[in-house]
């Protein structure tokens, strides 16, 4: 996952946001601010790359469970069942 793609820049807006507030305010330098903000991205960025590689490989298994199963699926109806003739007479 990219570092600038949309989940991980709105999750550092997020984060980051408290950060930034208070560099509006004045209670923060603009420095110390950009480096929480900075910080903020590259864990936002750790956490989606993480949830990412996970749900992939999930899905991955999950897909190699399904085709195994598909292999291993009989067609009933290709097997031939013998006919008992009855002798009813």
């Amino acid at each position: 996952m990219s570092p600038f793609s949309g989940p991980v820049v709105l999750g550092t807006l997020v984060v980051g946001s408290p950060a930034m507030y208070a560099a509006y305010t004045g209670m923060l330098s603009t420095n110390v601010a950009l480096v929480r903000v900075l910080i903020c991205l590259v864990a936002v960025w750790a956490a989606c790359s993480l949830v990412a590689s996970i749900a992939q490989s999930t899905v991955a298994s999950n897909n190699a469970a399904n085709n195994a199963a598909d292999a291993t699926r009989v067609d009933l109806e290709a097997i031939p069942v013998p006919i008992e003739e009855s002798d009813a007479a």
